[in-house]
């Protein structure tokens, strides 16, 4: 899967499972392990991390690891 897949897979999660719609991924990372993509979503006009998410997904297959905030350090 490569991560144009990952950022389309992650908005249509977003879309479903949180009911959220005007997101799009505005970064997407293959993890150092190269297990997960991180893809992280913002409404659209950006929220400056406001409403953002962070998507992670299974590299493979695509299947939802799970959905959370980012964090911000």
């Amino acid at each position: 899967m490569l991560s144009n897949d990952a950022a389309a897979i992650a908005v249509r999660v977003v879309r479903e499972e949180l009911q959220a719609s005007g997101y799009e991924a505005v970064h997407v990372a293959l993890s150092d392990d190269h297990k997960r993509w991180i893809v992280l979503c913002d409404a659209v006009p950006h929220t400056a991390l406001e409403r953002a998410v962070v998507v992670e997904l299974d590299a493979g297959d695509g299947r939802l690891l799970t959905i959370r905030k980012p964090r911000i350090q």
